[in-house]
């Protein structure tokens, strides 16, 4: 992160509330170096989905000949999604359900931005810009029981990671 980007107040300001609030990761409560962060542990029990992955559902392949020339998963190539390009960060298995669930049903708002900054980097090459991020709209009984819609919050995330150009950490 530029530390010159944010002003000095700011900065201090983050400094003083990590003192008495000492930062903890977001899927396992472990201390780490800065709040909205994941620790060594948890990251590396991530499955980023990286290249041969199908380019319409992000389906990831096991080798790059897996996908054909095409890098089209079969279920892709006989029903065609109705997007052109798609992608996904990481599988959704046991570390990403701790830290998307939590958004989605117990206000643990906070996990959007790490979310996010996965997303853009899983984007890259997608994303540009002057993308526009557009949430699923929630129902508005669900977003009256949430009191949030967590899609937004990930599109917000997504389009000022995105536009700056941030890596996950």
């Amino acid at each position: 992160m530029n530390h010159h980007a944010h002003p000095w107040w700011r900065r201090a300001g983050t400094r003083m509330l990590d003192t008495l609030f000492p930062p903890h990761c977001l899927a396992c409560g472990a201390d780490v170096m800065q709040a909205g962060l994941l620790c060594a542990t948890c990251v590396s029990q991530l499955h980023l989905i990286t290249s041969p992955y199908c380019h319409r559902c992000a389906l990831p392949f096991p080798s790059r000949a897996a996908g054909g020339a095409t890098l089209t998963c079969t279920a892709c190539a006989e029903n065609p999604p109705p997007w052109r390009e798609g992608r996904a960060a990481m599988v959704y298995d046991d570390l990403p359900r701790q830290l998307i669930l939590p958004l989605k049903y117990a206000d643990r708002t906070e996990n959007a931005t790490l979310l996010a900054r996965y997303m853009a980097a899983a984007a890259r090459g997608l994303v540009e810009k002057d993308s526009i991020f557009i949430p699923v709209p929630l129902h508005r009984v669900r977003l009256f029981t949430r009191r949030y819609n967590q899609a937004a919050l990930l599109a917000c995330a997504l389009a000022r990671t995105a536009d700056r150009g941030q890596r996950p950490a």
